[in-house]
């Protein structure tokens, strides 16, 4: 696990470039997610979200911003 991370931080400046790519791709899809429903989709997309920022980050999901 800590090599996964080490190389996370690694590469921090490419995997935002990612998360900017991929937050606007989100944004786009905005009217699928409200159609189908925001409060259907949050419980699958914390648990994704939970998972690859443990594994990158070892992210606990404590809710602080900073």
């Amino acid at each position: 696990m800590y090599r996964v991370r080490l190389w996370s931080v690694r590469r921090a400046r490419g995997l935002n470039a990612f998360y900017r790519g991929f937050e606007s791709m989100l944004v786009r899809l905005h009217p699928l997610f409200k159609a189908l429903g925001y409060e259907r989709l949050e419980r699958p997309v914390a648990a994704v979200e939970h998972a690859v920022k443990g594994l990158l980050f070892d992210c606990r999901m404590c809710d602080n911003a900073s």
